[in-house]
């Protein structure tokens, strides 16, 4: 009895081995195919330039995070960004919206790149086709005659368009924000 529960102990034991091996393996697999990445995370930015009046999302070493529209351009060897704050009317300098930031306190930039009226446009219209196609299929069930080709195109791109807009106005409120070039 003795020697089966050693047995057993050495199977297992063995099987953990074996587990801890192909464990291991995987990890320094994973391991080194993460090796580019952090590289690249470790790599110096790229120097960028940016005009005055640029749209920036500046992320502080603070952690506080600012919009802005910049009053003079931006270059690689600038020692301070001067923006107001965005959205806001336009500032001068010395205005209560002015700032005067070192980049030496910036750890982010990014600029804006519009906004997503466009996918907001395609699921609008997604919607309104869905909702004009509902409208089609009402009408049909309660209605003592059928519905022409002529009506069933014009709710279905009735809807397509008020939905449509909607859509481009609520995905125009989301600004869209990106790595300076």
């Amino acid at each position: 009895m003795a020697e089966g529960v050693a047995l057993r102990r050495c199977n297992v034991n063995q099987q953990f081995r074996l587990v801890n091996v192909r464990g291991s393996a995987a990890l320094a697999l994973h391991l080194l195919w993460l090796i580019p990445t952090g590289l690249r995370a470790q790599a110096p930015a790229r120097p960028f330039k940016l005009d005055s009046g640029t749209v920036v999302r500046l992320q502080l070493h603070s952690g506080i995070r600012e919009k802005g529209k910049l009053l003079s351009p931006y270059a690689p060897d600038s020692s301070r960004l001067r923006y107001c704050h965005y959205p806001a009317p336009p500032c001068r300098v010395g205005d209560e919206r002015y700032r005067d930031q070192p980049t030496s306190d910036v750890s982010k930039v990014e600029v804006r790149r519009g906004t997503a009226w466009l996918p907001g446009l395609a699921i609008g219209g997604v919607v309104g086709v869905a909702f004009g196609a509902l409208v089609v299929a009402f009408a049909e069930s309660v209605g003592e005659s059928p519905v022409s080709t002529g009506e069933k195109a014009r709710a279905i791109a009735g809807g397509t368009l008020v939905f449509g807009g909607l859509g481009a106005l609520v995905g125009s409120a989301f600004e869209r924000w990106g790595r300076p070039d």
